[in-house]
């Protein structure tokens, strides 16, 4: 017997494959099928318009930075360096070829954009499998507006293709178990490729959304139906082996979430913030946005809630199940797993956010028409206003670049703390390149940068000593030139710094750029002892 549709469980109409209907259910109505191409094209223009317009606003990330020095070495030396790199190592292979032609910031980010264009149709198709035309219409125009979507498809990073590949999963797996044994083979092969691609973008996209297929199919699939999968599952973990033999070998030299602590209520905040406002999230203002978007998000679920349970069309099937669990099981599991290994944060679990915006789509299509219109209209209005309005960071990596090549001579020593800051200074201070490549102290495979001193944190990684710098080391260093340059975080060494500066009645500029500080000491007097 076949499965239930979509359609039946939640309530939107779905048109059986073989009617071939001319026109079908749409928002709040009926429209031709060229009304639907229509609308969700009108959602990519219109999402293309907010990712471009933020596409450019913000500097280089320091994650981002790690990204081009993958993506900017030759493609075997690249390969190599995902022994230290191995989680997004899509993201580099795909933009390889693009740093041969510019490295600029729009360059290095427009995988990205693509992947985040190319969600909005897939959670169309993707939720249209799930819960119906109408649904799937609200669904990709709040992805399309979503400030957290917008803000992941402009990060250089494989977040947006985790994401994208996350929703087609989801869609293979739906079409999968509603169609006939040989199609369904075909949905099966499709599934497979689109999860690898979201492994090899995000280790935890698949770590917590592999468990949710899994039941997903052996609920819906039974023992019986549950044999086809027999050649996706083993097709999926032959797949999976070079990554989780790249991850083992990557946790031989660092643990990449050493810098992870806890949950608590200042993280728990910021994960949402993420959740709402995207990597961008910065500030009191990203603050407020994030509150805001929750706060509307929350009214229009209760109200939807509300009022399709008083009008009997919630629904209960096994799409919306999948949906619940696609949205809710990720965040719970990674927040209980980081009690004992802490792995929460925002950026991991940008995979959930098109889940909750088909949730909000199903309420908001089951509530009466006039206050379906109502809350659609305001939630997406106020996610418009919140992608336009969603605070940049400072532009501190590149403030402080331009600063380091106006002020500093060749031959004055840079003590950087923590070296991890030297990727991102160096894609825009060409003195800090060695040749034409981003250098990374971890990877060791180019030697530092003339006159650059580097010194780690106790829980990073890499041949540099355990900083901060001593008196001693300050003094050894600025004892050729009688100046030395230090850039670190403001928190970390400035003070040191500055103290030592004083004490040897150096000239001290100290600067601050926005998370990042200089300390500029010159004509110190040493003494004799060098300190």
């Amino acid at each position: 017997m076949k499965p239930q549709s979509a359609a039946t469980s939640i309530g939107a109409v779905k048109p059986a494959a073989h009617e071939q209907p001319s026109r079908i259910a749409g928002f709040f109505g009926t429209v031709d099928r060229w009304g639907l191409l229509v609308a969700v094209a009108s959602a990519v223009l219109i999402g293309g318009v907010l990712r471009l317009v933020r596409l450019g606003e913000r500097v280089l990330s320091f994650d981002e930075a790690y990204t081009v020095a993958t993506a900017q070495r030759p493609f075997l030396d690249m390969l190599g360096t995902f022994r230290f790199e191995a989680n997004g190592t899509l993201y580099a292979i795909l933009l390889w070829p693009l740093l041969r032609i510019s490295e600029s910031e729009a360059v290095v980010r427009t995988p990205a954009v693509i992947a985040g264009l190319a969600t909005i149709p897939a959670v169309f198709w993707a939720a249209r499998e799930l819960v119906g035309h109408r649904a799937a219409l609200v669904a990709a125009a709040l992805v399309a507006v979503s400030p957290a979507l917008i803000g992941w498809s402009v990060y250089g990073r494989g977040y947006a293709f985790a994401i994208l590949f996350a929703v087609l999963s989801f869609g293979c797996v739906a079409c999968a178990l509603d169609t006939g044994a040989r199609r369904s083979r075909v949905w099966q092969g499709l599934y497979v490729l689109a999860t690898l691609a979201m492994a090899y973008s995000s280790a935890v996209a698949a770590v917590t959304l592999l468990p949710v297929h899994a039941v997903t199919v052996a609920a819906r699939a039974g023992k019986t139906g549950l044999r086809s999968w027999t050649g996706a599952a083993l097709a999926l973990v032959v797949g999976l082996l070079p990554l989780v033999l790249l991850l083992y070998v990557e946790s031989t030299y660092r643990d990449p979430l050493a810098w992870l602590w806890k949950p608590d209520l200042a993280l728990v905040r910021r994960v949402g913030g993420e959740l709402a406002t995207g990597p961008a999230f910065f500030g009191d203002a990203g603050a407020g946005l994030a509150g805001a978007i929750a706060a509307a998000a929350v009214a229009v679920t209760v109200a939807g809630f509300l009022l399709s349970r008083r009008s009997g069309g919630v629904g209960s099937g096994w799409q919306l199940r999948v949906l619940l669990a696609w949205a809710f099981f990720p965040p719970l599991s990674l927040f209980l797993v980081s009690q004992v290994r802490p792995m929460f944060w925002g950026r991991y679990l940008g995979i959930i956010v098109p889940a909750l915006a088909v949730l909000v789509a199903v309420l908001i299509v089951r509530s009466p028409k006039v206050v379906a219109m109502a809350c659609g209209a305001t939630l997406a209005s106020l996610l418009t206003v919140a992608s336009l309005m969603t605070p940049a960071p400072p532009n501190d990596f590149r403030d402080l670049a331009s600063w380091l090549e106006a002020q500093r001579r060749p031959s004055e020593p840079i003590v950087l703390y923590p070296i991890e800051q030297l990727p991102p200074l160096a894609y825009y201070a060409q003195s800090l390149r060695v040749g034409s490549i981003v250098p990374v102290e971890e990877w060791n495979d180019t030697p530092l940068p003339a006159g650059v001193s580097g010194y780690r944190r106790d829980y990073d990684w890499g041949d540099s000593p355990v900083g901060p710098p001593t008196s001693g080391d300050l003094a050894r260093l600025a004892s050729p030139t009688g100046s030395v340059l230090v850039l670190t975080y403001p928190n970390l060494t400035g003070e040191i710094a500055v103290s030592w500066a004083k004490k040897q009645g150096c000239a001290v500029t100290w600067s601050r750029f926005a998370g990042l500080a200089a300390v500029f000491a010159r004509g110190c007097r040493l003494t004799p002892d060098g300190t």
